[in-house]
């Protein structure tokens, strides 16, 4: 516990508005789901077929086990936004810097994180992450905006670390 705090300031279960999240996890999924499958079709499975159709048999392909998958890293994805996002809210207030900061750190934990060992690994050239993370940073920083936008319609978030 640092100096700052004190017990009665710590956070409690109480105090998370979890319908609020659902709700808002939600529907930034939805945006998330349409965003990953657009930027997939468009412009990394073309790509990734180029690059790898003689080397690996069915790279690209959309089946439903796939599609599944794809699902539910969407719905992974779009959890973490929206809970950095509350996190941040919290300490720091409900501010374009907050959503624009939790989307920047989610996309260097979960598209930076990939793409460089995608690429490390001589799946994809360093030539896609160079096309793909640019769009990919577009979209987790709309994502916690959108986050933003819905959970200040329901009330502002709950404010549970302490401020000097």
């Amino acid at each position: 516990m640092t100096a700052h705090m004190q017990p009665e300031q710590l956070p409690t279960t109480t105090n998370v508005p979890i319908a609020r999240l659902v709700r808002t996890i939600l529907l930034v999924n939805l945006y998330v789901q349409l965003s990953e499958l657009v930027r997939y079709l468009v412009v990394v499975r073309p790509r990734l077929e180029s690059e790898l159709a003689t080397s690996i048999d069915g790279v690209g392909r959309i089946d439903l086990v796939i599609f599944s998958i794809w699902g539910l890293w969407g719905t992974l994805l779009s959890t973490v936004l929206v809970m950095l996002y509350w996190l941040l809210a919290n300490c720091f207030g409900s501010t374009v810097r907050s959503a624009i900061a939790s989307g920047t750190m989610a996309w260097f934990m979960c598209f930076v994180i990939l793409w460089v060992g995608v690429a490390n690994m001589q799946i994809s050239s360093w030539a896609l992450p160079a096309i793909a993370l640019p769009l990919a940073v577009v979209e987790t920083v709309t994502a916690t905006l959108f986050a933003r936008w819905l959970l200040n319609r329901q009330g502002s978030p709950v404010r549970c670390c302490a401020t000097s």
